[in-house]
Formats: C-alpha cells, sequence, structure tokens
C-alpha cells in the first residue's frame, strides 16, 4: 500500500510536459477556411459571427505565416520560386495596360493579398506529414459538412440546384465533387477503410449531383484518373482495387435514386452534345475572348473583360476559364508563365504521388481544381487551386527538411 502511494507521489512530484501540438490545428483550419469560405459565409446562421468568415481566416493565416518567418526563421523554400515567379508574371499587367477600373483594383488587391497568400502558406502550414494529414482531414471535413447540408435538402425533396449554406451551386458543387475525390482517394490510399470511405462517397456523390454542377463532376473525374494509378489500389496484388468500382457504382446509384430529373438532366446534356445557356455563354466568351487574345499580346488589364465584352462601366464578368483569363487580360507573357509552371509542377506531383499517400492527395485535387478553373470561376475565385500549386510543391521537400529519404512503402500483399 505505502509503495503505491510514494509512486503517485513521485509521479505527481514529477515535472508535467505541456504539449503545444494542438497549436497547429488553428492556423490549419484558418487556411483551409480561407480557400472555402465562400461555400459557408453566405449563410445566416452563420451571421452572428461579427467578422467576415474570409478575413478573419486571412488574419490567422498570415499571423501564422509571419510567426513562422520572423520569429521561428524558417527561410521561404526554394520551391515557392515558382509561385513568385507566377505573381510577378501577373503584375506584367500593371505596367503595361492603362488605368486601372475600381473593380480591376479590387481584383489585383485581391490576387496579390488573398490569392498570393493562399499559394504561398503551405510551405509554412505543411512542414511534415502529419502536418499534411491534418490539413487534407480538415478540408475534407469542410466538404462533409456541406455536403450534408445539400443531402438534407435533397431529401427534403427541393426541385432546384441544392446549395450548402446558402452559397451558389457552382461553389458547393466544388465542395462536393471535392469530398466525392477525397474519399474514392482515401480508399484507394487505404486512409480510411472501405465502408467509411463508401458512405461518404455516397453522401458527395448525392450532393453533387443535386447541385447540378458539371465541371465540378469532370474535375471528381479528372482527380481520380490522376490518383488512381499514383495509388496502392493500382499495383499488382493489390486487394483495395476492386473496392474503388464497387463504390463508383454504388454512389451512382444513389444519385440517380435521391436526385431531381432536371438535375440528371443536366448532366446528361454532357454526353447527348446539347448546348443549354451555360454552355453556349461560355462558348460565346471562349470565342470573344480567343479573337481578343490574338489581337492584343500585352492584355487589356485586370479586371476589363467586362468592358470588352458588355462595353464600358461593365465590371465583374470574365470568361470562365482561368488561362484565356490571365492571357487576355494580363498577356501572353503572364499565361505562357503560368502555363509552363502549372505543367512543371503537375510533373512534380506525379513524381512524388507514389512516394506517400498525401502526394496522392495533392496530385488528385490539383487535377481537380485545375479542370474546374477551365469551366468556371474568376482567377481569385480559383484560390484552392493556387493553393494546391503550393501543397504540391511543399510536400516535395519533405525529404530536404528531414535530410533523409522517407521510407518507401512496403511491398503490397498477394
Amino acid at each position: 500500500m505505502t509503495d503505491g502511494w510514494e509512486r503517485r507521489q513521485q509521479a505527481l512530484a514529477r515535472p508535467r510536459h505541456v504539449s503545444w501540438r494542438w497549436l497547429r490545428w488553428p492556423p490549419t483550419v484558418a487556411y483551409a477556411l480561407l480557400l472555402t469560405s465562400g461555400a459557408f459565409k453566405t449563410d445566416e446562421r452563420l451571421l452572428p459571427i461579427p467578422f467576415d468568415l474570409t478575413m478573419g481566416a486571412a488574419a490567422v493565416t498570415l499571423g501564422y505565416v509571419l510567426w513562422r518567418l520572423f520569429v521561428v526563421r524558417n527561410p521561404l523554400p526554394k520551391q515557392a520560386l515558382w509561385l513568385i515567379v507566377m505573381f510577378a508574371a501577373f503584375a506584367i499587367p500593371e505596367f503595361t495596360a492603362g488605368p486601372a477600373t475600381d473593380y480591376g483594383a479590387a481584383k489585383v488587391t485581391n490576387l496579390f493579398t488573398l490569392t498570393f497568400l493562399a499559394a504561398i502558406a503551405p510551405f509554412f502550414i505543411i512542414r511534415n506529414r502529419r502536418d499534411a494529414k491534418d490539413f487534407f482531414m480538415v478540408l475534407g471535413g469542410l466538404s462533409v459538412i456541406i455536403s450534408l447540408d445539400m443531402v438534407l435538402q435533397v431529401l427534403a425533396g427541393d426541385s432546384g440546384r441544392v446549395t450548402g449554406f446558402a452559397g451558389n451551386p457552382i461553389w458547393s458543387g466544388r465542395m462536393a465533387g471535392l469530398g466525392l475525390l477525397m474519399a474514392a482517394t482515401a480508399i484507394m490510399t487505404r486512409v480510411v477503410p472501405n465502408a467509411t470511405g463508401a458512405i461518404l462517397a455516397v453522401i458527395a456523390s448525392v450532393a453533387l449531383i443535386g447541385s447540378g454542377t458539371r465541371g465540378a463532376l469532370i474535375g471528381a473525374i479528372g482527380g481520380l484518373v490522376v490518383a488512381y494509378p499514383l495509388s496502392r489500389a493500382s499495383r499488382p496484388g493489390a486487394r483495395h482495387r476492386v473496392a474503388l468500382p464497387v463504390v463508383v457504382v454504388l454512389a451512382f446509384v444513389a444519385s440517380i435514386a435521391f436526385s431531381q430529373e432536371r438535375n440528371l438532366d443536366r448532366f446528361a446534356d454532357l454526353t447527348s452534345g446539347d448546348f443549354g445557356n451555360s454552355q453556349q455563354f461560355r462558348a460565346e466568351a471562349y470565342s470573344v475572348t480567343l479573337t481578343e487574345i490574338s489581337n492584343t499580346q500585352s492584355g487589356i488589364g485586370w479586371g476589363r473583360y467586362g468592358e470588352l465584352r458588355y462595353g464600358v462601366g461593365s465590371d465583374g464578368a470574365y470568361p470562365h476559364n482561368l488561362i484565356l483569363e490571365v492571357a487576355v487580360e494580363g498577356g501572353w507573357i503572364p499565361a505562357a508563365i503560368m502555363v509552363f509552371i502549372i505543367g512543371d509542377v503537375f510533373a512534380i506531383a506525379i513524381r512524388e504521388g507514389p512516394k506517400r499517400p498525401e502526394s496522392v492527395f495533392a496530385a488528385a485535387l490539383l487535377a481537380f481544381t485545375f479542370v474546374a478553373a477551365m469551366f468556371s470561376g474568376d482567377i481569385n475565385g480559383n484560390r484552392l487551386f493556387f493553393a494546391m500549386l503550393g501543397v504540391v510543391l511543399a510536400l516535395s521537400r519533405l525529404e530536404t527538411i528531414t535530410g533523409r529519404p522517407e521510407p518507401q512503402p512496403l511491398p503490397e500483399e498477394e
């Protein structure tokens, strides 16, 4: 009895180690919200929050980046040079185009603050594989929250295009498509059990079809095409390679069973070739943009696409294609630099993918966000794509941080 009491007293007398690991969560959550807050913050349930969600998330993310940069003295790695070159090229129109409109000035401000922060922050937030897992876990969790909100509307019999948290269908569809892709990738890389991944995939698939967002569906398919050959599921003898087709079929059947016929018709148009108003609008926008690109090599200036398309005084328009937008407003040089860097980062993502599951997620999401950027959103609305460029480059430097190669995955079971 005495020995037990003494051991307890000795244990209580030992200095307690205070763990600061919880401090990694606030910047990770804030960064994920910076990338996705557009899908959340218009909901009336979030009105009690006394500040703008995007600006609050940006403030926390920026504070953490500055702390790592100047207090901890973590220098910006050489892998970030590509992104710095890209954004430096984006500044060229400020010197070659005419005076910016008020909308153009606001667009440039967001580009070199929030969008640039989204691209650079991964080099400070993702310092190891655990940080990468945390980031993807938070991002996936946010997509599940939005998808569940959308599924509830589908089950309630909503006849229109459903949205999560009172956002717009495109944003909500992207988040659902992101969730579907992450669930499938988690199965392929064995991050979650097959049953858990199947449930998450069904939820996201029903939400995606309910949103009627075709670009997000094409992006999810593109992400799967990239992720499958990089994952363990594609290797000979991998027992999980059968799970993915089963989950895809299950998600597809559930989506058809619960979705409205009107939304299903939007996806049927992709195979039938019938052009609706949305496709005709984009086709006309692409035609006008390509004509102007061939005539104006130096770009018309950031935010001036509305004037080109609809006349003076028309603000807020964009061609719904990231590359065309940069080429027509920024000019040939920024567009060429951006395309070259994107191609190089994709090559890095393919090379790094087989090394670790986190790199498979990064490659898949890079493909997803790139395809989505080809169909909708302007340069600042595709902030998540620039973030994934940074995530891929940040993951590629993990071997440099540790100073030794990471252990290779074990051989697959026959």
